[in-house]
């Protein structure tokens, strides 16, 4: 089981869910708004997971929420600015349902870049240790310095192999990408680099990494060394 949908609202506060979520599948939801210092809300039965935070390049602000979906959620936020907000809403089946925390190996927030980088900008994001069979999502937000759009992402490594994107949206002075990869073999997944290109284009970025173990799973622990038993000898005179 693996990432199952994704859907992306522009200019409304009120997200559109992803088709086919259902009880027991969970889900993440990343926004992003121009202008700095902004909070989202906590809309009933989301977790806020990482942020707000801010970039300051230009003015931009991030945040990323979770759930273990059961029918209860809301999908009505209430952003304290209202200025180019985009929404990213994934969900992922076959992970633990017990909690949103016991579900997570790992969610990680990149320290916020506020550099007007050129393009194309490395959007580098700081990553962890996943557990055999974890499914990771990584989400690259830009602060550009221009209003219109017009920036596209690659997506990056993740586990050996290219990400699949699966979402890409630039709004006005807003741009987020979501990418995933399920199944990971496990272990430190280190940096994680997305490419935002928009030629003769400036802007600063940050972004999140989540690791979610599968059903059958458990979180990823450091190698503990197992002592052996003592050596027997029979018969020995």
């Amino acid at each position: 089981m693996a990432f199952g949908d994704i859907a992306t609202t522009t200019n409304s506060a009120t997200a559109t869910p992803p088709t086919g979520l259902s009880n027991g599948h969970l889900a993440l939801a990343a926004w992003c708004c121009d202008f700095g210092g902004i909070s989202f809300g906590s809309p009933t039965g989301w977790t806020l997971l990482l942020g707000p935070s801010s970039l300051t390049f230009d003015g931009q602000s991030f945040a990323l929420y979770g759930c273990i979906y059961d029918s209860t959620q809301s999908f009505v936020w209430s952003p304290s600015s209202g200025g180019d907000l985009v929404c990213q809403i994934a969900y992922w089946t076959g992970r633990v349902t017990t909690s949103l925390a016991a579900a997570l190996s790992f969610s990680t927030q990149t320290t916020p870049d506020n550099n007007g980088n050129n393009s194309p900008v490395l959007v580098n994001l700081t990553s962890g240790t996943a557990a055999s069979g974890d499914d990771v999502a990584a989400f690259g937000i830009l602060d550009a310095g221009n209003g219109s759009g017009g920036w596209s992402f690659t997506p990056p490594i993740i586990d050996g192999g290219l990400a699949d994107e699966r979402a890409d949206t630039s709004f006005n002075w807003s741009n987020m990408s979501c990418a995933t990869k399920d199944n990971v073999s496990g272990g430190a997944l280190g940096t994680l680099t997305f490419t935002a290109t928009n030629v003769g284009q400036q802007a600063g970025f940050s972004g999140f990494v989540v690791s979610m173990i599968s059903a059958g799973g458990a979180p990823a622990t450091p190698d503990i060394p197992v002592p052996m038993p003592p050596t027997c000898f029979f018969g020995m005179l």
